[in-house]
Parts: structure tokens; sequence; C-alpha cells
């Protein structure tokens, strides 16, 4: 019989993996909301903890004034991925995107 290769969880493991997946999915909206509702700025969203693992796109969507459609060329203009995630980005890249958002 031939093995996955996975290593076999417990279903108490399992359980758990999902709660933390769940807590992290729910930090991430929550983040995204308190940006588009603007108890947020930007550049504290990206200074987040929580933002850690989103995608500049994602973020910069969340944004208000900034839609679907100016945020890839926002990240275009600034020469960042758009795939990125924020715990990837460079000082140099953190500071491009600031100069570009509108305050």
């Amino acid at each position: 019989m031939a093995t996955t290769g996975k290593p076999q969880q417990t279903r108490e493991q399992r359980l758990e993996h999902l709660a933390e997946a769940n807590r992290v999915r729910s930090s991430k909206a929550a983040l995204k909301r308190d940006l588009a509702a603007q108890r947020l700025s930007f550049a504290e969203a990206i200074a987040d903890e929580r933002s850690r693992r989103c995608q500049v796109l994602e973020l910069l969507q969340a944004t208000p004034r900034i839609g679907k459609i100016k945020a890839p060329l926002i990240c275009r203009r600034a020469n960042v991925p758009t795939t990125r995630r924020i715990e990837n980005l460079s000082s140099a890249d953190r500071l491009a995107l600031l100069q570009i958002i509108p305050a």
C-alpha cells in the first residue's frame, strides 16, 4: 500500500491546527475591516503584526480610495510584486509604497 508521505495527525492536532488557521483568518479580516473603516492608516496596517502574512495587493484593495483597479497600478509604480507578502517587503519597498499611497 502506498503512503502519501504526510505525517499522520491525531484528531486533536488537526482540530488545533484548524482553530489556529481560523484565528489567523479572523485576525486578517479584522485588520482589513479596520483599514477599510479608516481606523488604521496604510502605514499602520503594514506595521501591524496581523498583516505579516497578507499580500500587498490585499491590503491595498482594502484601503479606502484604492480598489481593484488602482492597487496593481500602485504596486507596479512602486516596483513591488502584487503577490509579495508584507513580511517580505524591504524598507525600500515600504517607503516606495508609502510615498505613493494618498494620505
